[in-house]
């Protein structure tokens, strides 16, 4: 079940976007280096192997990832975090590739993006205002990388956290002492913040037998969910039904774990806050924090408690 969680907010959290190999070249306006140093090898979906260096492999992800608008010092914050999660796979040798470092695949390493793929996507001066904000973002923090007593740490990310964001610990039962659960600034303003469906008791009945559930609807029955030190729900309880949240948040589309569940007098109205599995970093925390005068490694050190910035060649 821990696998099955980790592939849920993955695929929330890293957009299912074709892997390319990161061209600076293709750019006119990118008049900014990038690190051309160790080469490590990426696997891309066609099997084929590319190699690319850290902060090439970073510029690509970064292009699939935080909004060009968003503030630089949260961009920069954003650039140490891919690094150094990159790294930190590498180091551990987490990735089960037989001939390379890392992959293209969102669902084990990450995804990433060429300039020339981003066009498909969007006009070309959006693009390059894109490409220019993270291409500032990657060089202006090259060779840094997040570090927990002198190790490469697991600097995960996402999207949007409610009142905490989650403990590594609540997840998967290992301590990881920088990944607890912290008091997050107020996100309520970001724009996925809430989502909300709505079941009448025979819908939800159907739901739930139709992905392998035995339960049927009983007047009275007790509806909540079951949540843990970060206000987050592990599991939701229908009458008799007892439901992982990352199974319950699949089935019904809800965006995070942190889940409401209001019983009306025709059915269920279930809410979830948040977007992602609020491990780690928020994306639009950062923003909100750099809009407040945090830097890059102010914000770092915010979301992963007691952990340093290495400068690395």
């Amino acid at each position: 079940m821990k696998n099955y969680l980790l592939y849920f907010f993955a695929v929330i959290l890293w957009t299912a976007l074709l892997p390319f190999t990161v061209s600076l070249a293709k750019v006119e306006s990118a008049d900014i280096p990038i690190n051309y140093e160790t080469k490590y090898k990426v696997k891309k979906s066609s099997g084929e192997i590319t190699e690319m260096t850290i902060d090439e492999y970073t510029l690509g992800v970064m292009l699939t990832e935080m909004p060009a608008n968003y503030e630089k010092e949260a961009l920069r914050a954003q650039a140490v975090a891919i690094r150094s999660y990159a790294l930190y796979l590498i180091e551990n040798k987490i990735p089960k590739h037989k001939d390379a470092d890392l992959c293209s695949d969102g669902k084990c390493c990450r995804n990433y993006i060429t300039y020339d793929e981003l066009l498909t996507k969007t006009s070309k001066e959006n693009a390059n205002e894109r490409f220019r904000a993270m291409s500032a973002a990657v060089y202006e923090t090259s060779g840094e990388v997040l570090t927990y007593q002198g190790k490469t740490a697991m600097a995960l990310y996402h999207i949007s956290s409610p009142a905490k964001t989650e403990s590594y610990e609540n997840v998967f039962k290992i301590k990881v002492p920088y990944l607890v659960s912290v008091d997050n600034v107020d996100e309520s303003g970001f724009v996925q913040y809430k989502k909300e469906v709505f079941y009448k008791f025979a819908d939800f009945e159907k739901l739930l037998n139709d992905n392998g559930y035995d339960y049927a609807y009983k007047d009275g029955e007790k509806a909540f969910p079951a949540v843990n030190s970060a206000g987050r729900c592990e599991y939701v309880i229908f009458g008799s039904a007892e439901i992982p949240a990352s199974i319950f948040c699949s089935i019904t589309g809800l965006n995070s774990n942190c889940i409401e569940i209001v019983k009306e007098s025709e059915g269920y109205r279930i809410a979830s806050y948040g977007l992602g599995s609020g491990l780690g970093m928020s994306q639009y925390g950062a923003n909100i924090l750099a809009s407040q005068g945090y830097t890059y490694k102010e914000i770092l050190s915010f979301y992963f408690k007691n952990t340093e910035i290495e400068k690395r060649k």
